[in-house]
């Protein structure tokens, strides 16, 4: 998966997760794992919990994650995660949430790193900690105000970042710097970036109302 907005994920192993239609108000229903790439299905029941409706994602170790939207300074939203059998655990070290800010999508880039995304009206703000936990940062240097949406990595673990607005970028030692567009594809969404084994890097772009803007491919940067 390249993003929570997608409602399927797999993980290392050759799971595969899906959430379940959610019922208003606030009831995350439980989570179905598929062992035999969709054939049968299972409910994880430990996957469902009670809180304000958000953001779900799976990564590649198979943990869940969640992000709740909250609603005031006395109800503020929160992340948590899940390990398989378990319950859910709050994981905000270091996450500061504001009123007006709601989750808008989680991301890994397959090398270490997981990334949150939080919305405030067309201002994101970007967090990262490392997969195997610990404490969340804030990463924005160098977006400029892109609204951050898929996540991957180059073969040698650059992260890569497909946004609303602006197009890729990639993260060095000094931040995100942008790549240059197809001009065809500007202003229009990087719904899913990837990089093949051949070094490949992929975006397919969307546009108004999700309809396909193309797919491009570059080696160059």
């Amino acid at each position: 998966s390249v993003a929570s907005r997608l409602t399927l994920f797999n993980d290392d192993a050759g799971n595969l997760y899906t959430t379940q239609p959610t019922p208003y108000p606030y009831s995350l229903q439980p989570n179905l794992i598929s062992t035999n790439n969709g054939l049968t299905w299972t409910v994880d029941r430990d996957s469902a919990i009670t809180l304000p409706g958000g953001s779900v994602f799976v990564d590649e170790r198979g943990v869940q994650h969640l992000a709740t939207s909250g609603s005031d300074t006395a109800h503020p939203g929160s992340l948590y995660f899940k390990n398989a059998g378990q319950a859910w655990t709050r994981d905000n070290s270091g996450y500061i949430w504001n009123v007006g800010q709601y989750p808008s999508t989680f991301g890994t880039d397959r090398h270490g790193s997981l990334y949150f995304v939080a919305a405030n009206n067309g201002v994101d703000t970007l967090w990262k900690r490392p997969i195997t936990g610990g404490t969340w940062k804030i990463d924005n240097a160098g977006l400029g105000g892109a609204q951050p949406w898929s996540f991957t990595a180059e073969r040698d673990g650059t992260p890569v970042v497909g946004t609303l607005n602006s197009g890729v970028f990639r993260e060095t030692n000094t931040g995100w710097s942008q790549m240059p567009q197809p001009p065809k594809a500007t202003g229009n969404i990087v719904f899913a970036v990837s990089v093949d084994s051949g070094g490949w890097m992929i975006a397919a772009y969307t546009g108004s109302g999700y309809v396909g803007a193309g797919v491009y491919a570059t080696t160059d940067h």
